[in-house]
């Protein structure tokens, strides 16, 4: 049968005196809970030893004070670590009063643990707790892996592990969600005022700083918006690298020959068309909805490049205003 979850039990009844108290079985359990109460003056020590082994003052802390140490004087919560030990006791050394009582509770993983450090044997039944008993009122929560597991209150075992068997049973897993970011870049590309030739090189190299979380993280492209203050309305690509090109020489109304060590880079191209425009007075502008995945490479930016597909004329060298939305992984 295995180990209850919890267990709990007095090794100090109201004692009077000196003693050792009662031993308590703690092998398997990792963490002792621990209430001293009562009106005396004494030392008690907190020892523990393997089977059979000699009893050694081992260390716990006050969480009231934070002190730690192998001993107390005072009455308290205590906290004490116990895995790998297979008995442990508090040992009372009395001086006067009325009495002293120590009541300690044992589990098998306390917080910050998962199941991972829980060893459980080929064929052992591992019990949660019984809500009849009154030792589980509520939803149990613990980690598999990355994954967490609520066992319902009220539930007694997750059932028994048959040699080579990885499943546990029947559990619900609950799959937390990563926080979506979205970040939105806008620019005002540096262009020429003059003519541009099909296949040429609109404005300068464009970088998206932090567009991922960290260096190498992904996302994704949703949205390119390009507003044309020429009532241009021509074709168009919008080139997204991954890392910054190191084979392709960036030089506004020239073909834009990317060098063959940067074509790997690209993540992604954006098609605007000619009747993708929405036209006013004046001026236009393009949104166009994508869903591009893309991993940065080498750091957190990635890169962007503008491209005529048609001959277009800019009057100004702000003619053109760019925003790319990311949802960040």
């Amino acid at each position: 049968m295995g180990r209850l979850f919890s267990t709990s039990a007095i090794l100090q009844d109201e004692a009077e005196g000196t003693g050792n108290g009662e031993l308590f079985d703690c092998s398997g359990l990792s963490t002792l809970g621990l209430e001293i109460s009562g009106t005396f003056t004494g030392t008690l020590t907190f020892q523990g030893r393997l089977a059979g082994g000699t009893w050694t003052p081992i260390q716990a802390e006050n969480l009231q004070s934070g002190v730690i140490g192998t001993t107390s004087t005072v009455v308290g919560l205590f906290r004490v670590p116990i895995a790998g030990l297979d008995e442990f006791r508090v040992r009372v050394a009395w001086t006067s009063g009325t009495s002293v009582t120590v009541k300690v509770t044992g589990t098998i993983a306390a917080s910050g643990t998962t199941l991972a450090d829980v060893d459980i044997v080929a064929g052992e039944q591992v019990d949660i707790g019984d809500v009849s008993k009154g030792t589980q009122t509520n939803d149990v929560k613990v980690t598999l892996d990355t994954e967490v597991v609520v066992l319902g209150a009220g539930t007694a075992e997750i059932g028994k592990l048959a040699a080579g068997d990885a499943n546990i049973g029947n559990v619900d897993i609950v799959t937390s969600a990563v926080e979506k970011v979205v970040k939105t870049f806008s620019f005002t590309p540096t262009i020429l005022a003059e003519t541009y030739a099909s296949k040429s090189l609109i404005a300068d190299k464009e970088t998206l700083t932090d567009a991922v979380r960290s260096s190498g993280g992904g996302g994704r492209i949703k949205t390119v918006t390009i507003g044309d203050l020429a009532y241009q309305k021509k074709a168009m690509d919008v080139i997204f690298f991954n890392a910054d090109t190191t084979d392709t020489t960036w030089t506004k109304d020239v073909m834009f020959d990317i060098g063959d060590a940067d074509l790997p880079r690209i993540l992604g191209i954006v098609n605007i068309d000619a009747d993708d425009w929405a036209s006013f007075k004046d001026n236009s502008v393009v949104c166009k909805e994508v869903d591009i995945a893309f991993c940065a490479s080498g750091s957190a930016d990635i890169y962007v490049a503008l491209v005529a597909r048609y001959t277009t004329t800019y009057a100004s060298t702000s003619d053109l205003n760019l925003h790319v939305t990311i949802i960040q992984d």
